[in-house]
């Protein structure tokens, strides 16, 4: 009995364990590229990498204060130590997916400085690349501060630095990525034959304050008829084509719609789209990318053939240069 109990135990524990996991996680995108609700924009997530010199759980303060609709915390750590609980305890588990972050925070504190500044508390969020996008300071001149201090001077007073830029996703996230708000369509004929191929071009891709997107970011371009020759097809429908930004230009071949099978169309439609993703494709693959909101469109005119009429003119007789005819 006393086995029996201690084996229950165990279990509920675990049970306990992987419901704090699940409810950390339910705050939070488990699938790349699907928007929570209440999010507009795209869904970001971040893990804290680091925490020098600091014994706070810098964690639960990061997840109260830059938690939004569109941006969350995750804790991976704890989802693979459940899950490995799980196996040790034989119980049968399913393997937890959760979004890739596509961000991280490190949190440094240092005391004891030489100099003016006495203390400095600083916290630090990076791209996946670990491209720093942004970082919070407060710092003191005197000897005695604590660190309670500098944790009331970064999250706590309504001035706080932290604070003066959440959501995180407005005031420091889309000013970084610059997602594709606009784009010029530019193909090299705007009246086509059936079945004709042209190439386009995807220029001066911007985002919604007018500044050059992100080489990172990805756009999708479909063709109401015709199709896209070049791109990624979309895992989710291979009409659609990806594309990352990469150098602000994007170039395909279009191909019109024709050929006896088809309906006749007298015009068709490029759209072009832009995307949530933002990982490296070796990550999340260009296959996998989500459609989000439409930023451009091009209209093509499908024109036939102009029919020619060859007439050639045969004689069996011969005009010699008087003008006789001879037999």
């Amino acid at each position: 009995m006393k086995k029996l109990l201690m084996v229950t135990g165990g279990m509920l524990a675990v049970f306990l364990a992987g419901v704090l996991v699940l409810t950390w996680l339910s705050q939070a995108p488990l699938v790349q590229g699907v928007q929570g609700p209440g999010c507009d924009g795209c869904e970001r997530t971040a893990v804290l990498k680091a925490a020098i010199n600091i014994d706070r759980p810098m964690e639960a303060y990061l997840a109260e204060r830059a938690t939004s609709s569109c941006f969350h915390l995750v804790n991976t750590d704890a989802v693979i130590n459940y899950a490995e609980k799980l196996n040790q305890q034989g119980l049968p588990s399913k393997s937890l997916m959760f979004k890739e972050p596509e961000y991280y925070f490190t949190a440094e504190y240092e005391d004891s400085l030489e100099g003016a500044i006495k203390s400095r508390f600083i916290i630090q969020l990076f791209f996946y690349n670990g491209e720093l996008v942004h970082q919070w300071v407060t710092t003191s001149e005197r000897p005695r501060f604590t660190f309670n201090g500098h944790l009331n001077r970064m999250f706590g007073n309504p001035s706080a630095v932290f604070r003066q830029s959440v959501p995180l996703d407005v005031h420091v996230l889309n000013d970084f990525e610059k997602r594709p708000y606009d784009c010029a369509i530019k193909p090299e004929r705007e009246n086509v034959i059936p079945g004709e191929e042209v190439k386009v071009e995807i220029s001066n891709i911007r985002d919604i304050q007018e500044q050059t997107s992100r080489e990172f970011n990805r756009l999708i371009v479909q063709a109401v008829h015709g199709e896209i020759i070049e791109g990624a097809d979309i895992a989710a429908d291979p009409s659609l084509k990806a594309f990352q930004v990469g150098g602000g230009q994007i170039n395909f071949t279009y191909r019109a719609p024709g050929g006896s099978s088809e309906e006749e169309v007298s015009e068709d439609t490029i759209y072009v789209y832009n995307a949530c993703e933002v990982l490296d494709p070796k990550t999340v693959p260009l296959e996998l990318t989500t459609l989000k909101d439409k930023i451009a469109e091009k209209k093509l005119k499908i024109v036939k053939k102009t029919p020619v009429l060859d007439i050639n003119f045969n004689s069996s007789s011969e005009s010699d240069l008087s003008g006789q005819t001879s037999h």
